[in-house]
Formats: structure tokens, sequence, C-alpha cells
């Protein structure tokens, strides 16, 4: 491969990187005919037979940068092979790509018929790791993208640690954007907002609509709409803030210390059993996870 798809990744990225391409190594082929492709060799293949990766985040493409590209390659060729699979989710074509996808739609543009590339057998949830991982490591997806890819993918593993590990970056990251995903994705109104908004949005906005859809009751969404239509996304974060704290939760009097302690109390019981290994009950995982939510949304908003 060369440099290839390996220059985009850090130590971790490509420690994760080489576990993936290397599982299907010791796979028996099944024909000599595939022998050329099916392990590890750089071969040409036809643009034509080449289906766009069904599990690709990204959804724009810089048309400067791939203008540029597009004319590079008709200039000099590609000299990174593209890596593909056999075709599984699409009956058009014969493979499905798996890293490269800017370089084969600039070939495409450029008019090149065939383009190098390398073919390996990957399931479906390896596929998505890896292409995650290269869009992670390019730094080429927003943070819509990011969230809705990186919520998705730990859906499917089902543990955040497994998660991290697998793209490479911290449990804590994991953990931030999967919050918001929980959030954002429970709701179509509000995940609609989030994806048309996707060029305006940063990490914080993406934070702070997340903790504020928590609190957001169906009546006040309407007001939410009215003011992203006219003021734009980040007027109705602020606006937004402005209705939920305009409605304070009615508390019940002498409870505000004693209250407190009795969560503190849950909260140290909780985490000692945890230490100790001890499984913990659905309701007791999710109110411990709110301690921590609250506790670190404090710390946010104390900076």
């Amino acid at each position: 491969m060369g440099k290839g798809i390996r220059s985009l990744f850090s130590k971790r990225g490509e420690e994760t990187l080489q576990k993936i391409l290397s599982k299907d190594e010791k796979k028996p082929l099944e024909d000599k005919t595939q022998q050329c492709e099916v392990s590890g060799a750089v071969v040409l293949i036809p643009t034509a037979h080449i289906a766009p990766n069904p599990f690709q985040p990204r959804t724009s493409f810089d048309e400067e940068k791939m203008s540029a590209l597009s004319q590079s390659l008709k200039d000099r060729g590609m000299v990174q092979p593209v890596i593909l699979r056999k075709a599984r989710l699409s009956s058009e074509y014969k493979y499905e790509l798996i890293a490269g996808e800017r370089r084969l739609r600039a070939a495409k543009t450029a008019g090149l018929t065939e383009i190098p590339a390398m073919v390996k057998e990957l399931e479906d949830l390896d596929m998505k790791v890896l292409t995650l991982l290269e869009n992670l490591q390019r730094e080429d997806l927003n943070v819509v993208e990011k969230t809705l890819s990186i919520g998705s993918l730990h859906e499917e593993i089902g543990d955040t640690v497994s998660t991290a590990q697998a793209l490479a970056l911290s449990r804590r990251s994991i953990e931030r954007y999967v919050r918001i995903y929980s959030v954002v994705g429970a709701s179509e109104k509000l995940l609609s907002v989030f994806k048309s908004n996707a060029h305006l949005i940063d990490f914080k906005d993406a934070e702070s609509l997340a903790d504020i859809g928590r609190n957001l009751r169906q009546e006040d969404f309407g007001k939410f709409l009215d003011i992203v239509n006219g003021k734009g996304i980040k007027q109705a974060i602020k606006g937004l803030r402005s209705i939920i704290s305009a409605k304070p939760e009615p508390q019940a009097k002498g409870q505000t210390v004693f209250g407190a302690v009795k969560e503190t109390e849950t909260h140290v019981r909780l985490q000692m059993r945890c230490e100790k290994g001890v499984a913990l009950k659905a309701e007791d995982r999710d109110r411990l996870q709110t301690m921590y939510d609250d506790f670190m949304a404090r710390i946010e908003k104390s900076k």
C-alpha cells in the first residue's frame, strides 16, 4: 500500500487500521481467479464497477478541493490505491468502496476508466469503523456528521470503551458525542434542525442544543422553530435557553440542602458498588449517569 491510506492515521489509528485490514489475510480464497484481488495486491478496477461507500458519514465535499484533485489525477494518474470489498449491499456494482471516496469521485470527474485498488474482505461493522476512522483522521467531518456517525456506531458496538478504542478517540470524547446523539436522535424535529444547520453548528452549539433539548417541552418547540427560521440556529439556542430558564421547576421548601445530601449519599453508594464489581440495576445506572452529566454540566458552566 506504500504510504497510501496509512499516511492519514495517527499511531493509535494505524493500530486500528492494521487490525481491521489484517482480519482476512488467513481466510482461504475461493479460487485462483480471486487471488490477485482479495489478497492485498494492487490491481486495476474499472470505476464503473465501484459503488460509493454505503456507510460514508460525510454528506458534503469541498468543490474547489475536489476540482483540484480531479485535475491532478487527470495530469498524473492515481498513485494511492483505493480500498474496496466485493459488493454485498449493492446489486448494480461488483465492488463497494471502503476508503478513498474523494479519489474515486475525482477520478470519475477526470474521466479515468480504471483506478488502482486493493480488495479486502471486511464485515459491515469493520467497514463502518474504517470509513469513520479515515474521515476523523482527515478532519473532514463537521460536528453533525461526527455526532450522527459516532452515535450510530456506538449503538451497534454497545460499549463506550470499545467504541473509543476502535476510533482511536478518548472515552470522554465518545461519551460527549453519544450524549448529544441520544437527545437529538430521539426527536425527528430536533434531528431535522440539527442536520439542516450542519454547516453552522460547532461542538459547543451541539452540546448546548442537547442540554436544552432534554428539558424542551413539546409546546415550546414551535417557539424554537420560529427563532431558527427568523434569526438562525445560534440565536435559537440562546432563545431556547431563555424559554426554559423562565419556567423553573417548583421545589419544595426545606428540601434544598437535605435533597443535595441525600443525592450525594446515593451517588457515593452507587460508585462504591461499581468499584466493587457489583452489577447495578438499569435505573441505578441511569441515575448515576444523570448525576454525572449534571456534575459535568456545572463544571463546564463555571469555566
